[in-house]
């Protein structure tokens, strides 16, 4: 079920609440859902995550999860000197204080206009719950739960209390915690944890995301970028080991060539001259920094009370998908529903296009097949002419349906009648079977094109069976003339095939002259022609 979305929201904008309720109004009903015949995509990230987990842990890695956040005193542990500027680069964590809600005479009475029954013993219990959910002993998710069932007022009654008792305008508290801005930063409290649990070495990896701050840009510009991290621990781990786990790793995907660049200057988190860039080559002979890979600084490591060599690699999935994908953008890796390219492919096309209205009785599909074969046997006769194609009881009436072409000197359907439609390359274009073959565009559809089963005089002639049957005693006309718009011979082409055409400067080209008018006529029967 669709809705006007401009009418939705001016409707919630009068009375949230009312329009709230009358939503359920909305949830589907009937027919069941039928769920896409095909294969779901993936997504290029995920897929390599994927590959680079089931390697790694086929290699003796275990796999874990590690925290989303970092506090102030862990970046001051890491950074140390270099912690000034490591503060700038996190995105901070800014809390809403739980505002005191005091239930005053006021209020009470703007509560009675919308919840008549709302008294002082209601407000007791009201003043109750604040208190709870001051005290933390009530979630913010469960208040409106609780008013609906303590207060005993209806949900959308409970939302307007609800937005009466608390304000939006105020401004959050800075906190300590920061979401981290590289998942390397994570690792430091489970190195320390598993030494105390598992013998050397430790080898450890996990996917998260880290958070690069990004400043001058929209609130919803999109800042979470995957990784795939890991860690070696023990008393012999080199870079040489790291390096040469990288290469296998990275030519078991496909790569063509791989190489390690030592960065100019080292984070003050790992030894000095310890940080590597990794550079990974396509077969295409595309080069990118795929990740690094660097050696803990004992300073580092001493403030968790690790007293073992550590080396870290970290892989950024968006650059892998960009280098295996050839995408040029790491936005376009991460986010193609936002920023890749928009593709539908000409199968994907032709599922879409079909027919808006069909005929579902018996009655109805006999009068389709008789209205095309009547086209079909007919359609050069010469007008004025008619043919009656179809008649039935029905009732107390006959119900009888014809082909009619009133004007002189034309013929029953115009030569579009018999047009099919085609996809080919992102073009819609409805052909007869023959002719126009001096257009490349036309030839080529009709050679490597896209059948999609829609015929013009098909559609139009379910379009009128449909309604025929709906309404079988009802005198009714149906025309189609010129053809402009597939909607007007019953052809569905959906808004995001239109949208996707225009995107991409294709053609939609379902038009021509097709001139068919159906028609019926409804006779009363006598007494002695109905039937005992």
């Amino acid at each position: 079920m669709k809705w006007n979305t401009r009418d939705m929201l001016e409707k919630a904008k009068e009375n949230f609440g009312d329009q709230w309720i009358k939503t359920i109004d909305f949830i589907p009903k009937g027919v069941a859902f039928t769920p896409k015949e095909r294969r779901g995509e993936r997504l290029l990230v995920f897929e390599i995550a994927s590959q680079l987990r089931s390697m790694l842990i086929d290699r003796g890695f275990d796999e874990f999860s590690l925290p989303l956040f970092v506090g102030e005193k862990d970046v001051r542990k890491m950074y140390n000197i270099e912690t000034p500027l490591a503060l700038q680069y996190h995105n901070h964590i800014s809390l809403l204080k739980k505002e005191y809600v005091q239930i005053t005479e006021d209020v009470v009475n703007k509560i009675k206009e919308v919840a008549p029954s709302f008294n002082e013993k209601r407000k007791a219990q009201l003043e109750e719950m604040l208190e709870q959910y001051k005290r933390n002993e009530l979630h913010g998710t469960d208040l409106k739960r609780e008013l609906v069932e303590r207060l005993g007022v209806r949900m959308e009654q409970a939302s307007r209390i609800i937005a009466m008792l608390f304000s939006d305008n105020k401004l959050p508290d800075p906190t300590t915690l920061m979401l981290r801005s590289d998942v390397q930063s994570s690792w430091f409290e489970t190195i320390a944890v598993m030494l105390k649990k598992e013998p050397l070495p430790l080898q450890m990896f996990s996917y998260g995301i880290a958070f690069r701050r990004i400043d001058d840009v929209d609130e919803n510009e999109l800042r979470g970028y995957p990784t795939i991290s890991g860690v070696v621990v023990d008393e012999n781990i080199s870079d040489a080991y790291v390096m040469e786990l990288i290469k296998e790793l990275l030519t078991e995907m496909g790569t063509e060539q791989i190489e390690f660049e030592k960065e100019i200057a080292t984070n003050a988190i790992n030894i000095p001259g310890t940080e590597h860039s990794i550079i990974a080559e396509n077969h295409l002979g595309k080069r990118l920094k795929v990740g690094k890979i660097a050696m803990y600084s004992p300073i580092a490591l001493s403030e968790y009370g690790i007293e073992y060599p550590t080396m870290s690699f970290v892989f950024a999935l968006e650059k892998m998908a960009m280098l295996f994908g050839n995408i040029e953008n790491p936005k376009k890796a991460l986010y193609p529903q936002f920023y890749g390219e928009w593709t539908l492919t000409d199968k994907e096309i032709a599922e879409l296009i079909r027919e808006k209205e069909t005929p579902h009785t018996e009655l109805g599909r006999e009068i389709s097949k008789k209205i095309v074969k009547t086209c079909e046997l007919y359609s050069t006769q010469k007008s004025p002419c008619e043919f009656k194609v179809f008649e039935k009881e029905v009732g107390d009436n006959k119900l009888e349906v014809w082909v009619v072409e009133e004007k002189e000197g034309s013929q029953l359907c115009g030569p579009a009648y018999i047009n099919e439609v085609y996809v080919y390359d992102g073009n819609i274009l409805a052909l007869p079977p023959s002719g126009f073959d001096e257009k490349p565009l036309v030839k080529e559809t009709r050679a490597k094109g896209i059948k999609t089963g829609v015929r013009l005089i098909n559609a139009f002639a379910d379009y009128c069976a449909a309604r025929i049957e709906k309404e079988p005693t009802k005198q009714q006309r149906f025309q189609v003339k010129n053809i402009r718009d597939p909607d007007e011979v019953n052809v569905d082409v959906p808004l995001i095939v239109r949208r996707y055409i225009n995107s991409k400067g294709k053609v939609l080209n379902v038009r021509g002259p097709m001139f068919v008018t159906v028609e019926t006529r409804i006779k009363r029967l006598w007494v002695h022609e109905q039937p005992r």
